[in-house]
């Protein structure tokens, strides 16, 4: 049986399999020591918006359209978050774990400050909201389960945010909690650097 999953919770759905996941950490005058080990899978570095997949675009569209409703300022792409986003959901379908975290390896913030250095600035804060639809997953739809979390429309709404990373990855197949089906993951990487 298929089902829909927001957060640790399980409710009933038709052949849709979605999870959503939220993080966020703050960091002031100080920098974040590194993310310890090497990765196995590098992200290819984009410098500006326009290198955003229509998709990606689409997910950028809809949470600055969220944001603008609410009075929020609407976020940049940026190529350092993007960068960090695009490594991570490489990593999910290839290595098949759906989490903030990869295993055995360092909280998430770690990986972004690799991409997004905390180094030289008062402050800096990143975030995290993450999903995946099989056998595909709508940016409207990663959208609205997003809103429909606490956590997750909290994660988006933070005012203080003022860029954000996007990487949408679709494959055929991927194992672990994605059970060999298609399946797309997004992750949004969300930063703020002053000082």
């Amino acid at each position: 049986m298929a089902s829909r999953r927001i957060g640790r919770h399980t409710a009933a759905a038709s052949r849709r399999h979605l999870l959503v996941l939220t993080l966020a950490v703050v960091l002031g005058g100080a920098a974040a020591p590194g993310l310890e080990g090497a990765d196995v899978l590098q992200a290819r570095p984009r410098q500006a918006a326009a290198l955003l997949s229509r998709y990606e675009l689409q997910v950028l569209d809809r949470v600055n359209l969220v944001r603008a409703r609410h009075g929020r300022v609407p976020l940049v792409s940026s190529a350092a978050l993007t960068a960090s986003a695009e490594l991570h959901s490489a990593r999910m379908v290839a290595r098949g774990f759906f989490d903030h975290e990869a295993p055995g390896e360092a909280a998430f913030w770690h990986r972004i400050e690799r991409f997004y250095p905390s180094a030289g600035y008062d402050y800096w804060a990143v975030g995290e909201n993450l999903a995946y639809g099989s056998p595909f997953l709508e940016a409207s739809e990663a959208m609205e389960e997003w809103l429909a979390s606490d956590s997750h429309r909290r994660n988006l709404l933070w005012a203080r945010w003022r860029e954000v990373g996007i990487a949408a990855v679709h494959v055929q197949s991927a194992p672990g909690p994605f059970e060999g089906d298609p399946v797309t993951v997004i992750t949004l990487d969300l930063g703020v650097r002053s000082g």
